[in-house]
């Protein structure tokens, strides 16, 4: 059985998918209004997860979810409906 994603998780997701654009993690936590170690931390973790992806630029750092295939094959079907 899965462990079901923390609700913070969720909200980085709907974050990213929300946007079109590759943001960072500071981004991120202003955007939810979490501190930003608590999203890079959460960041990491579904990184872990393959669910998003970042890469560095300079001294900064960008990220984006996976692809939506990716996303759906890996979470479950009610994910986006709580």
């Amino acid at each position: 059985m899965k462990k079901p994603l923390h609700p913070i998780d969720k909200e980085i997701l709907r974050a990213l998918i929300g946007t079109k654009m590759k943001v960072t993690p500071s981004q991120i936590s202003k955007a939810i209004g979490v501190h930003p170690v608590t999203a890079q931390n959460r960041i990491k973790e579904l990184m872990k997860k393959e669910l998003v992806k970042c890469t560095p630029k300079g001294n900064r750092t960008y990220c984006r979810p996976a692809s939506m295939n990716d996303l759906k094959r890996k979470l479950k079907s009610n994910f986006f409906r709580s």
